[in-house]
């Protein structure tokens, strides 16, 4: 495929599946057993699909505002790396079989927060991706982890 092809398939992921919560594109641009590395780690099995369902469900129910931007966007013959900022509410709770560290009841708390992701392609559908975000950033917004800065010793 075309890296034109790639770009769409990619900012589709991010439109429609992200931003929009459309939940059956994600059988359009995913592989049948996508691995997808991406807070929870999916690996590429027969469920792969119905389990990053599950995920962006779970991100979607604790920022039911959620979007996405793309800040940048390079493709290089199979992958496409994605620089991104995400914003929204956390107005629901935050929980998900694939991810331990799931389960933060909701704040009420508006956050922004950036990343990466590096999707790789075949035959126009995603095969593989994984991303990183600022994690810390969004949890010092959430108000569940303290800013930066020198801490004072106990007297």
């Amino acid at each position: 495929m075309s890296a034109d092809v790639n770009t769409r398939v990619v900012r589709r992921w991010v439109d429609e599946v992200m931003s929009q919560g459309r939940l059956e594109t994600i059988d359009e641009v995913l592989a049948e057993t996508v691995h997808f590395g991406s807070g929870a780690d999916i690996r590429a099995t027969p469920d792969a699909r119905r389990r990053v369902r599950a995920y962006i469900t779970a991100y979607r129910t604790a920022f039911p505002d959620l979007t996405v931007e793309i800040d940048d966007l390079v493709n290089a013959e199979d992958a496409v790396t994605l620089c991104w900022t995400i914003q929204g509410t956390h107005l629901g709770h935050f929980s998900h079989p694939d991810v331990e560290s799931f389960g933060l009841a909701p704040t009420g708390r508006a956050a922004r927060w950036s990343g990466i992701s590096l999707f790789r392609l075949r035959d126009g559908h995603i095969v593989e991706t994984r991303s990183h975000g600022d994690i810390y950033r969004l949890l010092r917004q959430l108000g569940l982890l303290p800013a930066p800065g020198p801490v004072e010793p106990e007297a």
